[in-house]
């Protein structure tokens, strides 16, 4: 049975770790130029709340996890993918 002490001494080792990880938010001009957009689309993206954000008084600031989800939320399926549905549904259709 393992001790207090080495039950807290790996709790402070994940804790340690955990903040070594947090990435701090980026600001709005951090954000537009992740995204490689002018700031005015930007801003027009997040007053039609396309991307997430978080507001600290009159600041707006965003994480990189959620500005990646707005950038991979509208894939486009590739040639391949698009004929090995249609081959898919197409097997399925035949088999009722």
């Amino acid at each position: 049975m393992k001790s207090i002490n080495e039950i807290l001494q790996r709790v402070k080792n994940i804790e340690s770790k955990l903040s070594e990880n947090r990435e701090p938010p980026l600001s709005t001009e951090e954000a537009a130029a992740y995204l490689k957009l002018p700031i005015d689309t930007f801003y027009k993206k997040t007053h039609k709340k396309e991307i997430s954000f978080f507001r600290a008084g009159k600041r707006n600031y965003f994480k990189r996890e959620d500005l990646d989800t707005y950038l991979f939320k509208n894939r486009i399926s590739s040639l391949d993918e698009i004929e090995q549905e249609v081959a898919n549904s197409i097997n399925l259709s035949s088999k009722y």
